[in-house]
């Protein structure tokens, strides 16, 4: 994918180029522009490597006549670890577009940071001269810069006067001025041109991607096969246990055997399921608990009733009876409302019970209270 950012004044836009390389054949897929930088990176797929180019605001066009003296000293002159520049070379001059680096690493960082693999970068829109002979015309709008050329040569650069948009047309595709020098980038990037010369930012590092692209595919691959056989190995295992297992079955029982034993097996989980509703398989008897709560209460203390595992309603004939396990209801009378609390307190202690809960406490003429409890148990 080429990516087009382009500076003017505070604001960026940003135009995208996706193309596809066959052979020596480059075929452009899809191009769009976009306004903020939130919007490209919601519609772009980081999986793909991202050539920059990048113009506007800070970058800067100068033709360099090889037979100036001026301009041949200024070359010389040029401190070139503190830019960046992509240069056009023609057989009388030399087309340099140039910005600090400071500005192009910021840029380039901003990218690496939301996720867009950077694998290299241009300039300017120089490289738009690049598709002169395709496009067969002596001027091309290139961004908002005029390439001007004589006998299929670059002569001469200058800014566009007017806003008019320029498209041009490669087979059954139309690029707008804006993304022309995408594409001339990406004619340069895959097939070269030795037109163009370049220097490097130390903070793209093409090979890690290449090989972080590399160990993907490999370990996709290597995952795709292991998991391919571990199924295998799963659906054979089961098949070969499941047969070993009915064979195993046969030989030990016949059919009706095993009917009986099933059979057997079921009422023998649901007679148990009814002996532990009803408490029988608690490791303490019922009387346990009976016993318990009535030497625990003092003596100012009457219970009146105490039910263990109570049933919720009435039993009738031919209907299941619901056993309320781990729980007992609690009724009772006393005259001292201070005996009562020392009493839950005693209770609160007790290990077998889990908790209990006051359903009712009322006093009456008397000066008596009647009260309710509700005990329940630990798991029995």
């Amino acid at each position: 994918m080429l990516l087009g950012i382009y500076k003017k004044d505070d604001a960026f836009t940003y135009y995208t180029l996706t193309v596809k390389k066959k052979g020596n054949t480059l075929s452009i897929v899809s191009s769009a522009i976009y306004d903020d930088l939130e919007s490209l990176l919601k519609d772009s797929n980081t999986r793909l490597p991202v050539v920059l180019l990048i113009d506007g605001k800070g970058v800067l066009n100068k033709r360099i006549d090889i037979k100036n003296d001026a301009d041949i000293t200024w070359k010389k002159n040029v401190d070139f670890t503190s830019i960046y520049f992509t240069e056009v070379k023609t057989p009388d001059a030399g087309f340099m577009s140039f910005s600090r680096k400071k500005n192009i690493d910021d840029i380039i960082l901003q990218m690496q940071q939301n996720k867009l693999q950077i694998v290299d970068f241009y300039l300017g829109p120089l490289l738009s001269s690049l598709l002169q002979k395709t496009i067969a015309k002596q001027e091309i709008v290139s961004g908002d810069t005029v390439l001007l050329f004589e006998n299929d040569s670059l002569s001469e650069i200058k800014k566009q006067n007017t806003e008019v948009i320029q498209n041009y047309t490669f087979s059954e595709s139309i690029l707008s001025q804006h993304h022309l020098p995408l594409y001339g980038a990406a004619l340069h990037f895959f097939l070269k041109s030795s037109q163009v010369s370049k220097n490097e930012s130390e903070s793209i590092t093409t090979e890690n991607i290449i090989y972080q692209k590399s160990f993907n595919y490999f370990g996709v691959g290597m995952l795709g096969i292991f998991f391919i056989a571990l199924l295998t190995s799963y659906v054979l295992i089961q098949y070969y246990l499941g047969e070993n297992a009915k064979l195993n079955e046969q030989n030990i029982f016949s059919y009706q055997t095993y009917e009986y034993i099933v059979n057997l097996e079921k009422q023998r989980e649901q007679k148990l399921e009814i002996l532990n509703k009803t408490g029988q398989l608690s490791k303490k008897f019922l009387s346990f608990y009976v016993y318990e709560l009535s030497k625990s209460a003092p003596s100012s203390i009457s219970l009146t009733n105490l039910e263990i595992f109570p049933v919720p309603k009435e039993i009738k004939p031919n209907e299941k009876v619901n056993i309320v396990p781990n729980l007992i209801m609690v009724k009772g009378f006393t005259g001292s409302g201070p005996s009562l609390d020392n009493w839950l307190n005693e209770l609160k202690k007790m290990k077998w019970i889990k908790k209990f809960e006051i359903v009712s406490i009322k006093k009456d003429k008397k000066n008596i209270q009647q009260f309710e409890l509700k005990i329940l148990l630990n798991n029995v």
